[in-house]
């Protein structure tokens, strides 16, 4: 089998390119690559020939591996640019994001993006059967996402979720389950986090319209709305006061966040 290089370029032919060459000049296999960056040999060489998009759990590792002089992950944020993996209308929400000091949202269906582990966004993705890009393609993009949580000084994150989502939790494979019941644990520990559960026994509550969020962007409050086909930014200050009124009332609904972070150990401790 040959594993010679494209001779096409792209960022994400660049970044095969530049994958093997470290690869090479440190004496590491494939194999030796795909332990430190989680995944199999073969892997590794699709992604040299650029036939397949690094996940950015990989990319941090294989650079951290490097020297960590993070070039590979420039090369992932060119990869990112060139070839979005998400739909036009999901560009406002990923434009304005990063730059929020505050997120605050309400989430009936499913954990909000930020929030999720790995394993738990691609069985969420998986059962959405996607069309336009690839489960792996997908799960990357969500997972480089939370990056903004890692900054030095990231947003405060406000979630309030409905029980509903956790029930439905529940019911997935039991890896999937501890792994993110775990990760909500850690992330209930962190200073600028806060996660709230609207329990179910709340038969009505103000945002039974569906999910949204509110962030603070350097300009001032917006909201974002989404459904299947579509992802709507709203700017105009009598909609966002709205949006924000209707998540407060829910949020006087919910768990409290002590009493949602030992739901959260209590379902952990029965997983």
């Amino acid at each position: 089998m040959s594993h010679d290089q494209p001779t096409t370029s792209n960022a994400q032919t660049v970044y095969g390119r530049h994958l093997r060459q470290r690869r090479n000049a440190a004496n590491l296999s494939a194999d030796d690559l795909g332990v430190i960056g989680h995944c199999s040999g073969s892997l590794v060489y699709q992604i040299e020939r650029g036939e397949r998009r690094p996940a950015w759990s990989f990319t941090r590792a294989v650079d951290a591996r490097f020297g960590g002089d993070g070039l590979l992950c420039d090369l992932h944020d060119l990869i990112d640019n060139e070839n979005p993996i998400h739909p036009k209308w999901f560009g406002d929400l990923l434009r304005a994001e990063p730059r929020a000091t505050r997120i605050r949202l309400f989430e009936p269906q499913a954990l909000p993006g930020l929030l999720q582990t790995e394993s738990y966004a691609r069985a969420l993705i998986s059962g959405m059967r996607p069309v336009n890009a690839s489960v792996d393609e997908l799960v990357a993009g969500r997972m480089a996402r939370q990056r903004l949580l890692s900054r030095e000084v990231p947003p405060q994150l406000w979630a309030l979720i409905d029980e509903a989502v956790l029930l439905r939790l529940l019911a997935m494979t039991p890896d999937v389950v501890k792994g993110q019941l775990s990760h909500l644990v850690a992330l209930t520990e962190r200073p600028h986090v806060v996660l709230q559960v609207l329990p179910m026994r709340v038969a009505i509550h103000a945002a039974m319209n569906g999910g949204f969020r509110m962030m603070t962007l350097p300009e001032g409050e917006v909201a974002y709305v989404e459904s299947v086909s579509n992802g709507q930014l709203i700017s105009e200050a009598n909609a966002v006061s709205e949006v924000e009124r209707r998540y407060d009332l829910a949020k006087t609904d919910a768990l409290t966040p002590g009493e949602t972070a030992s739901h959260l150990r209590e379902l952990l401790e029965k997983a």
